[in-house]
């Protein structure tokens, strides 16, 4: 039995807690995810040397400065190539996307997996390492915030309301229900006791003050919801406190718009003596990269004065009614009321695929529709009023058609890591990307290889695989044959979903499933097989869980409303 501590010296690990500089995300107890540290301090946690390896990142996003964060405490070098940055002088002129956002922490869209760069899973796991960042940075004072520089970061209650009953649901509900049950599912999976959960409209007539919202908002009455902690992030201090950190750990940035990344990448590493390049330009990355599955979701907001106005009072909890299938068996639109800090509140959304013009006004059509829907869900909100300065702003979000893409790329031919395509979720999924970006690159540096092809032969249609982080903590290291026709041949082994090391008795046994596959890929390969299994001998196999992604419009619309 442990000795009973003191009130003193209770005291004393409080105040220690409470004063500590560095972040430690354990590793997930769920998805056994691999854990990570960073330090608020200015001295990054490992001493970079002039012989540490330097990475080049494009884009001074949320991304963009997350990843570097986490490179620098690891001791590599970091410069950041941006066309531009977060104005942290002139709020109103920033047109940044990680700047204008919501920034609402909000559990993914559940639903089945289909065909893209990452799977509910992933999304799911990158999710939870930013939860438990953002609360583990909560509890902890360091000298940034002491200075003046915030991050910015609080913790509100955030209540979602449904039409229909999302708790319980039958083989027979809806698509569109069973989604949101399966993101509930998952949020009382993992938070359990801490998640407040309303089954029925009297239970939620039973909890709410019905003259603050209105239950029977749209013309019907709200039959489910549920309630739980979430991170909110100010993003206009947010951003100046990563940029300003990220500098003092020394990290240099430098405002350049890059145009061709194939064709400018080898001179890039070679200007800036660089290892490897982390692309996190977001929609950038649709002209940078030729990426034709980029495209702008258009989306805007409006910002009041969360203080008592007229019959208005100050809010302290997030507002969510996610869209969803409405009265009259209508899609419905988002409400979205988030106070973004005590004296700021965020009422949207706009979900506007495709639209890449930024002519929005608050006297827009859409911008008025969506000031009505929160002020007939929430009536008081009318008597708001709007900020003086910077009253209205609009935003293109970065979506891909195959979701989140962080992965390495070798059809580029230099060593090359994607961090793109987070959608409306940037802030949601940063820090869990980040990491996930900066596993992929050390194992890159690890091997001097940049070759990460997915398993498969079907070109196009079957879309590369993703790194796993926890992968590449159980499996010190890993290369890909460099060939298409060896990457075709892989396709067909029998071979568990990790990263594997081959050692000599596991590749005579590869080289027997080579010799037995041979007859029947021989039609669909170019060049004989004996050649891929000679080759194969000094190549080591990569193979990683499959990727999907959550598409269509309940993906978009949930998605699009939280950063």
């Amino acid at each position: 039995m442990s000795e009973q501590k003191t009130p003193q010296e209770t005291a004393q690990e409080n105040e220690d807690l409470k004063n500590r500089h560095e972040i430690q995300v354990e590793e997930n107890a769920l998805s056994k995810e691999a854990g990570f540290n960073v330090s608020t301090k200015d001295d990054p946690l490992q001493t970079p040397t002039a012989k540490s390896s330097h990475v080049l990142i494009l884009g001074g996003g949320v991304s963009g400065l997350l990843t570097a964060w986490m490179l620098l405490d690891k001791g590599y070098r970091v410069t950041i190539l941006a066309k531009e940055w977060a104005r942290t002088w002139d709020f109103s002129e920033s047109r940044i996307t990680s700047q204008i956002a919501g920034a609402l922490w909000e559990m993914p869209p559940g639903g089945e997996d289909k065909p893209g760069w990452a799977k509910v899973a992933q999304y799911q796991e990158w999710a939870m390492q930013s939860y438990n960042f953002y609360m583990k940075y909560a509890e902890i004072d360091n000298e940034h915030e002491k200075g003046g520089h915030s991050f910015g970061l609080s913790v509100a209650t955030l209540h979602q309301f449904f039409y229909e009953d999302i708790i319980s649901i039958t083989n027979e509900s809806p698509a569109t229900l069973k989604a949101h049950n399966a993101k509930f599912q998952e949020v009382e999976k993992r938070f359990k006791s801490n998640v407040s959960t309303y089954k029925t409209a009297k239970e939620i007539e039973n909890k709410f003050n019905t003259s603050l919202i209105n239950l029977a908002y749209g013309g019907e009455t709200f039959q489910s919801g549920y309630s739980h902690k979430a991170p909110i992030l100010n993003t206009d201090k947010s951003l100046a406190y990563l940029m300003a950190l990220v500098q003092r750990k020394g990290a240099t940035l430098e405002t350049r718009k890059i145009k061709n990344l194939r064709e400018s990448g080898p001179q890039l590493l070679k200007d800036y003596e660089a290892h490897v390049i982390v692309n996190a330009t977001g929609l950038g990355a649709k002209k940078l990269l030729n990426d034709e599955d980029v495209y702008p979701v258009r989306g805007a907001i409006r910002r009041v004065d969360n203080v008592r106005h007229g019959q208005f009072r100050h809010l302290n909890d997030a507002y969510l009614v996610p869209a969803q299938i409405g009265p009259g068996d209508l899609p419905s639109k988002t409400v979205f009321i988030v106070p973004r800090s005590d004296d700021i509140l965020y009422v949207g959304s706009i979900i506007q695929p495709h639209n890449e013009q930024m002519n929005l006004t608050p006297d827009s059509p859409e911008v008025q529709q969506m000031w009505n829907r929160a002020g007939d869900f929430m009536p008081s909100l009318r008597h708001a009023a709007f900020r003086n300065h910077f009253p209205f702003a609009q935003g293109l979000r970065p979506f891909t058609k195959k979701n989140v893409k962080v992965r390495a790329d070798e059809d580029f031919g230099f060593p090359l890591v994607h961090n793109y395509g987070h959608g409306g979720s940037g802030w949601t999924l940063g820090v869990g990307t980040a990491h996930t970006a900066v596993c992929i690159v050390e194992e890159i540096l690890k091997d001097k290889v940049a070759f990460t092809k997915a398993v498969n032969s079907s070109g196009l249609t079957e879309p590369q695989k993703p790194l796993v982080c926890r992968n590449i903590k159980e499996n010190k290291s890993w290369k890909t044959g460099k060939t298409q026709q060896e990457i075709d041949t892989l396709k067909y082994l029998d071979v568990d979903p990790v990263i594997v090391e081959l050692n000599k008795e596991t590749e005579t046994v590869l080289k027997d499933r080579l010799l037995k596959v041979a007859q029947s890929l021989k039609n669909n390969l170019s060049k004989p097989l004996s050649d891929a299994s000679a080759k194969v001998t000094n190549a080591k196999l990569y193979a990683v869980e499959g990727a999907a992604a959550v598409e269509g419009s309940a993906a978009v619309e949930g998605a699009a409303v939280g950063a």
